[in-house]
């Protein structure tokens, strides 16, 4: 699988900063994972940074332009053409699907490519929604994620692929890697044409290189519980907006990661790992301590050219991007 088809939905203009408002007051109704949450208006909101003291706010000292980093085509972001997010003449398919689960009945979407044959190989995606949210709000109208992808494959800056978006609400964001690779890979990939010859644990984990899984905020924790839990099925990692909720600190959030990887036992071309966030997001004080840890780990080489490294870490700042 390129590395085009994990970091596509960044260039495609994706916002890394959280769906939820910031509260109005600093009342705190509950904390998790250094997150402070409030309740407004029957809705969660965010405990902005004025409430937590001046010596909140994130020092964004450490930030350099992004460069090259030694590599020959650098990764720029760029927004979304405006019309993206318009029907397109060329519409892939979402279907909503019904499942039995570990956790019961549950349900899901997959997005099929225009043109979707069931004789052909597609590389999956599996994409987990935020918190508060559910398996639809990514191809919602809020979204359009679905317009995105049409005009992308059309344009052919995507290869055609299968996006599929399920949800943790039946479990937990961090627990839903069970669910995962015993309910939702099977079902999914028992139905649609993936690079799994079956649905039998062989097959799956033989196709893992043809696998992905991302999130954002929430989703984010599910995609790095992923991650420690199931690497022997999935290859590709795109979390978004959230760090790894497996263990406490940065460099224990680090090492845990690190452990997963000398657990596996894989070479460092069969992992990659493509990390970003906005800088005003809520989410960012949390991920950079994580990260910096990682760039000091061996089984992580940092780079935006997949081709030379396996790991990566962008922020989204005023338009900009920026690498750290």
């Amino acid at each position: 699988m390129k590395f085009l088809l994990l970091f596509s939905l960044i260039l495609a203009g994706v916002n890394f900063v959280h769906a939820y408002q910031e509260c109005y007051g600093c009342n705190v109704v509950m904390e998790e994972n250094g997150v402070k949450w409030g309740v407004e208006n029957n809705q969660w909101c965010t405990i902005p940074y004025r409430c937590m003291g001046n010596n909140a706010y994130p020092d964004q000292g450490y930030f350099n332009n992004f460069g090259n980093n030694g590599n020959n085509n650098p990764l720029q972001f760029k927004e979304a053409p405006y019309d993206y997010q318009n029907p397109c003449q060329q519409a892939g398919k979402i279907v909503k699907e019904s499942y039995n689960g570990i956790n019961g009945g549950n349900t899901l979407n997959v997005y099929l490519p225009y043109g979707y044959d069931s004789n052909k190989q597609y590389n999956i995606f599996y994409l987990m929604h935020g918190g508060g949210e559910n398996e639809n709000t990514i191809f919602s109208n809020d979204v359009k994620l679905n317009n995105i992808l049409d005009h992308m494959i059309m344009k052919g800056e995507l290869e055609p692929l299968i996006v599929v978006t399920p949800t943790f609400n039946k479990c937990e964001a961090r627990t839903f890697y069970k669910e995962f690779r015993e309910s939702v890979i099977p079902f999914v990939e028992g139905k649609y044409s993936t690079y799994a010859k079956s649905t039998s644990p062989a097959d799956i984990k033989a196709s893992r290189m043809h696998r992905a899984f991302g999130g954002f905020s929430m989703g984010s924790a599910s995609t790095w519980a992923v991650l420690v839990n199931s690497l022997d099925i999935v290859a590709y990692y795109m979390p978004l907006s959230g760090d790894n909720w497996e263990a406490n600190g940065g460099y224990g959030k680090a090492k845990s990661v690190a452990d997963a990887i000398d657990k596996s036992g894989l070479s460092k071309n069969q992992y990659f790992i493509f990390c970003a966030t906005g800088s005003e997001d809520i989410a960012y004080p949390n991920m950079n301590p994580q990260i910096d840890e990682m760039k000091k780990m061996p089984q992580f080489v940092y780079s935006s050219d997949f081709s030379q490294g396996n790991f990566y870490y962008l922020v989204a700042n005023d338009g900009k991007i920026y690498a750290r």
